[in-house]
């Protein structure tokens, strides 16, 4: 599977956990959001009008390509990105990292996605 179809699989996942309606919640620190697109982390962005099209090739561009989601199983790539879409990729692959560590293999915690991880 490429990692363009693995993703295609993860984006689905992610748009219904984060829902595709606009909010603007002034208790909510990253302002409005879209597609679980915060305006806030995305300025040049126009969050309110963004299209679900729109919306993937977002997460493909900023939240996928390049994070290697594509070199773990398909099930763990799809949790580790949903994750990341909330906790930032660092934080994610740190939680992953730890997950591991308590299974008992040997990995370091350092929210890299690497060989070893």
């Amino acid at each position: 599977m490429t990692s363009r179809e693995l993703f295609d699989r993860a984006i689905e996942v992610v748009l219904e956990h984060e829902g595709e309606a606009y909010t603007d919640n002034p208790l909510d620190r990253g302002g409005p959001t879209k597609f679980g697109i915060v305006q806030r982390w995305n300025p040049d962005l126009d969050v309110k009008n963004l299209t679900r099209a729109q919306a993937i090739e977002v997460y493909w561009e900023r939240y996928w390509h390049g994070h290697r989601y594509e070199f773990l199983p398909e099930a763990i790539a799809i949790k580790v990105f949903d994750l990341a879409v909330n906790l930032g990729n660092r934080k994610a692959v740190t939680c992953l990292q730890r997950a591991l560590q308590a299974c008992g293999l040997r990995v370091v915690i350092d929210g890299i996605l690497g060989n070893e991880t």
